[in-house]
């Protein structure tokens, strides 16, 4: 499988999240996503100022998976960014 990036997204060190990686999604439905997954174990709603995001941290695994709401691209007002998961 190959996947084409348009731009990758360098975060700060976070010490309330010392995991090896993480890794960022978007879903074509993020509202019944968050409704069907956030009442499972594992996932958490992280509210921010213009956006949101749901966060799957496994015990026992060494990265985190986020679902962000709006799109990235649309939060950092990129134009012609075309790939999405």
């Amino acid at each position: 499988m190959q996947e084409n990036y348009n731009f990758l997204e360098l975060r700060k060190p976070d010490l309330t999240r010392p995991k090896r990686g993480d890794a960022n999604f978007t879903v074509s439905d993020y509202s019944f996503f968050k409704e069907r997954y956030l009442n499972k174990p594992g996932f958490s709603l992280i509210l921010k100022e213009n956006f949101e995001m749901v966060e799957l941290n496994e015990k026992g695994n060494n990265v985190r998976v986020y679902v962000s709401f709006p799109l990235l691209d649309e939060q950092l007002e990129l134009k012609n960014v075309k790939a999405r998961l």
